[in-house]
């Protein structure tokens, strides 16, 4: 009797095995899932900082593009770069100088039409009577180009070259009339992709390399507040005649 009792019970229990795992009755519980762990909490290996920066690949030699060979009036200096809206290169600086300070300087542009393999001859875009220094350009909205520069002061040149006899002589020439004109931070515009440009201009800022094209097609200038004075050091507290506060 015992002996059948058991048969039957094992025999529903098979039963019952069956239809649990063909119905999924019988299916193990999913394990519950780990807690997520913080960054606290993990262990890595420190990063080495020297391993996410990355080194330049000098792509060519370095070579002059811009020069005035055979002259005295070859000192060209503090350049800026831009690509014009109809894919050429131009760079603008301040060349035909004596030396870093004298008042000789004219911004002067270039252009490169196959990507500065081959570059124009340079073209005077801010030529005032004082000297025309830092030279930036910045394209903006279809077609415009502003071309930017500073001027200093006669007393400066002055002050930077007491013993040279031509130097003296040209800034006597220049009259009063010239620096309110001129002096201070100086730019042209052009409405058809720098092929011509308008009358000269003075911003009440300046800055090395000029403004930048905002995404209207506007441009904001950022840079230093300019004073118009030819006595920088006794009027402005400083050289050039340039305050120290930072305008737009």
């Amino acid at each position: 009797m015992t002996s059948f009792f058991q048969k039957i019970v094992a025999f529903f229990t098979a039963i019952f095995a069956f239809i649990s795992g063909l119905f999924g009755l019988n299916k193990d519980k999913p394990e519950p899932e780990p807690e997520p762990t913080t960054m606290m909490e993990e262990t890595t290996q420190p990063i080495d900082p020297a391993e996410l920066r990355l080194e330049p690949e000098i792509l060519s030699e370095a070579r002059t593009i811009l020069h005035n060979p055979g002259s005295i009036y070859c000192y060209f200096a503090w350049p800026s770069i831009a690509r014009l809206n109809d894919g050429r290169f131009a760079v603008t600086c301040s060349g035909f100088r004596r030396d870093h300070l004298c008042p000789f300087g004219q911004a002067v542009m270039i252009t490169s039409a196959d990507e500065g393999k081959t570059w124009s001859a340079p073209v005077a875009v801010i030529e005032t009577p004082l000297d025309d220094r830092d030279a930036g350009v910045v394209p903006f909205g279809e077609n415009g180009v502003i071309v930017t520069s500073f001027t200093n002061t006669r007393a400066e040149q002055r002050a930077w070259n007491p013993g040279n006899a031509e130097f003296m002589a040209y800034l006597d020439t220049i009259t009063d009339e010239d620096k309110a004109r001129y002096l201070g931070s100086t730019f042209r515009m052009s409405f058809d992709g720098g092929n011509t440009f308008g009358d000269i201009r003075i911003s009440p800022v300046t800055s090395p390399h000029g403004p930048m094209e905002l995404s209207d097609g506007s441009l904001l200038w950022v840079g230093r507040t300019y004073q118009n004075t030819d006595l920088p050091e006794e009027k402005s507290g400083s050289k050039r005649g340039v305050s120290p506060q930072t305008a737009l």
